[in-house]
């Protein structure tokens, strides 16, 4: 190799460099990074911007997130399925459904985000994201009524730990949240809730 082509090849890195630094700095600052390393079943944690997202952190006493998902493949690329109000696609009911990373994380949407990395086995991990992408293609509505004793539909929170109990793990290790408010007494799974699990590690955030 010739010292000019030497040159050229040294100028092209530092310009990707340049780039990735000041595109994915502090985790990724302004919205997720393309090419970041993601698995299935993997937890996508972001924070909102809308009121409903202020309430869930306001409600939550360790609250970073408002909303979360679980990360699966779909084709040749990865989506987060998610259960989410206010985001229908097709004008229809609320409802599971899954998107690509960077439509979840977009900066419409995400003040803030993150990625979790499940620790055990990547055959569980696999097949709770399976599960939780059937329930997207099956249409199963939002939980409005926040109940964990009915399954037939499935909030944000509730869908994720949902996907792994049927492989046999409880991510949120028993973990509740009380709340006593107007319109809402009893007991809730918070994002929170699931980022306290030491079965996961965090491989990723911005905010």
């Amino acid at each position: 190799m010739t010292g000019a082509a030497i040159h050229a090849v040294m100028a092209s890195a530092c310009l990707v460099a340049i780039h990735l630094l000041l595109s994915c700095s502090d985790g990724g600052r302004g919205g997720f990074c393309p090419g970041t390393p993601v698995s299935e079943g993997d937890i996508a944690l972001r924070r909102g911007r809308g009121l409903a997202s202020r309430v869930v952190i306001g409600a939550d006493p360790m609250g970073k997130y408002s909303h979360i998902g679980i990360v699966a493949r779909a084709g040749d690329g990865m989506v987060v399925v998610h259960s989410v109000p206010g985001e229908s696609d097709d004008g229809g009911p609320d409802r599971v459904k899954a998107e690509p990373l960077q439509s979840f994380f977009s900066p419409g949407r995400a003040a803030a985000g993150a990625l979790m990395h499940f620790r055990g086995d990547t055959a569980v991990a696999g097949r709770a994201s399976r599960i939780a992408l059937e329930l997207a293609r099956r249409g199963v509505l939002f939980d409005h009524d926040y109940d964990l004793g009915d399954t037939s539909r499935l909030y944000c929170t509730e869908m994720v730990v949902f996907a792994y109990s049927k492989c046999g793990v409880d991510i949120t290790g028993g973990r509740r949240t009380a709340l006593s408010i107007p319109g809402f007494a009893g007991d809730y799974i918070f994002p929170s809730d699931i980022c306290e699990s030491t079965l996961f590690e965090v491989t990723y955030k911005f905010n």
